[in-house]
Formats: structure tokens, C-alpha cells, sequence
């Protein structure tokens, strides 16, 4: 578990120049409640050539002052990686306009079969949203990076008549 951390620019619970892996299959895995003055509030991945993975992971309240309440990938080269599947990521929060939850601005985001708090996906709120976005600090241009996030998951529901 990685909560309640603050960074005064980017990375406020992981700053990672070198890729990480987080899996919970022996346990919780939680990022919560962390703050970054910039970008990554939760985790500021930054290194190249590499990939970064993170599976079934709780990815929750977490704020940065510009752009990925939860995770920003950030790169000089776009030969940076995240694979991002099964978690749930709730609760982001950054800058007006820009993504609250996972931030691309250079490199690949895979960031499939995931929960993002509402069954509408990432593309806007009331979900945590994932996006492609400009340097920190800046309004444009948009980085040079890729985002998937097709499919997500979704709550469905199913009416059925109660038994006599």
C-alpha cells in the first residue's frame, strides 16, 4: 500500500525512472490518497525503453495540481510503456480539462478491462477519465503518445421476477 504521500511536482505516491510491476495477486495492492503539485498523483512513470504493469491493483483518491490524479505516463521518447488491466481507479482527481486519472503524454498505454467508477468508461465524467494530454503546464500541443482503453468494465444489471 502506497498512501498519503505529497510531491511538490510530479510522482506524489511513485516516482519511477525505471519500470515497476504491481500485482495483488499476494496481497492488496493500493495506491490512495497521494498528491503530486504537478502531474502523477498517484504514480509519474518516466523512463524509456521500458514497461511498466499493473494488475488488479485499487488505484483510488489521488490528485495532481495539472494532469493525472492517478497516473501520468511521461516520456522524451516514445518508447515507453503501460500495461494497465483489471484494476479499479476511482476517485482522481487533476486540473480542469485535463485527464483525472491516467495521462498519456508520450509513449503506449494499454489500459484494458479496467474499472474507472461508472459503467460509461474513461472517455469523460462522471468516470475517471483517460487521456492524451500536453506537457505539464501547458494547454497544447498534445503529446505524442498512444492510449487504449477499449474494453472497460462495466456493472450490469439484470431484472428478474422473485420467486413465489
Amino acid at each position: 500500500t502506497i498512501s498519503n504521500n505529497t510531491a511538490g511536482t510530479d510522482g506524489g505516491g511513485i516516482y519511477a525512472g525505471g519500470n515497476i510491476t504491481i500485482d495483488n495477486t499476494g496481497g492488496p495492492s493500493v495506491i490512495s490518497s497521494n498528491s503530486a503539485g504537478r502531474t502523477g498523483g498517484g504514480s509519474w512513470l518516466n523512463h524509456s525503453n521500458r514497461t511498466s504493469t499493473i494488475t488488479r491493483a485499487t488505484i483510488a483518491g489521488n490528485s495532481a495540481g495539472d494532469a493525472g490524479g492517478a497516473i501520468r505516463l511521461d516520456s522524451a521518447t516514445p518508447a515507453n510503456a503501460l500495461n494497465l488491466s483489471f484494476s479499479r481507479i476511482v476517485n482522481n482527481t487533476a486540473a480542469s480539462g485535463k485527464a483525472s486519472a491516467l495521462s498519456v503524454y508520450n509513449g503506449v498505454a494499454t489500459a484494458t478491462s479496467n474499472w474507472w467508477g461508472c459503467s460509461t468508461g474513461p472517455s469523460a465524467a462522471p468516470c475517471d477519465t483517460a487521456k492524451l494530454d500536453p506537457a505539464a503546464g501547458s494547454a497544447s500541443p498534445l503529446g505524442t503518445g498512444t492510449l487504449h482503453f477499449t474494453p472497460w468494465l462495466r456493472v450490469a444489471t439484470t431484472a428478474a421476477a422473485a420467486p413465489l
